[in-house]
């Protein structure tokens, strides 16, 4: 039977993802919201609008049917923005089999409600999905993914069983995930630090100098895991790729 596995986001960072998996599995199905780009995707091996210079494998087909990305498939990576997350699973949400892994690579925390990704998936989703939730998070340029330069992410789950599974799904001799069960820290860690990463911004933009820089990515790095432990989660994880790693990008 053919190993195949769904991405939902037709972005940069969905279609880097997409060809990592395309490394082990036969066909990877990828939801593009604009059919033009899907189409694109599976005839020309290219996203017209991301990175259009680099070819994408042939085992990785675009669709502009968010439920055929989701059918019949070993596993399924949502890469969508942060805000986009609620509506956009609440499509497919029982659309999806159970043990199948369902990998959310979005950073962010919804507007409105302060929900993680993991507080948002859950409310949207059946509870018998809630077991086969994941989260990968780290230091990952989507352009340096899809040109094959080294990559190390984290990738969470609640039950450390999903995560050896989603980590044999997208290992490859370019691409190393390590597992963790700390999901809260590594969501923290992959949402905070861009107020860090801003701030720090600021200050070269500033003319500030490196002391302030060094001084402003370390204690905010401090502040992240204060705040990440009162949610219960391992102050380790935040000096990990989720935390340290993505900043320092």
């Amino acid at each position: 039977m053919a190993k195949r596995a769904g991405v939902i986001g037709g972005g940069s960072w969905g279609t880097a993802l997409a060809k990592v998996l395309c490394a082990n599995h036969d066909e990877v199905v990828i939801w593009a919201r604009d059919p033009a780009v899907a189409q694109a995707i599976t005839h020309e091996h290219r996203n017209p609008k991301y990175q259009r210079e680099i070819e994408l494998p042939a085992n990785l087909v675009g669709t502009s049917d968010l439920k055929a990305a989701v059918q019949d498939v070993e596993l399924v990576c949502v890469v969508v923005p942060s805000h986009a997350m609620r509506a956009v699973m609440g499509h497919v949400a029982f659309d999806l089999a159970p043990g199948v892994p369902i990998v959310s690579a979005s950073k962010g925390i919804e507007n409105d409600s302060l929900a993680t990704m993991e507080d948002v998936l859950t409310d949207v989703l059946p509870r018998h999905l809630w077991a086969d939730l994941a989260f990968l998070s780290g230091p990952s340029f989507a352009r340096e993914t899809l040109l094959e330069m080294a990559t190390a992410v984290t990738v969470a789950a609640r039950f450390h069983g999903v995560a050896e599974q989603v980590q044999r799904a997208f290992s490859t001799d370019w691409f190393r995930c390590y597992t963790t069960e700390d999901v809260t820290g590594v969501e923290l860690g992959g949402a905070l630090k861009n107020v860090v990463a801003i701030a720090a911004g600021v200050a070269d933009g500033m003319g500030l100098g490196h002391n302030s820089r060094a001084a402003l990515i370390t204690r905010g790095i401090a502040e992240i895991s204060r705040l990440a432990v009162q949610r219960g989660a391992n102050a380790q994880t935040l000096a990990g790729l989720a935390g340290m790693g993505d900043l320092v990008l």
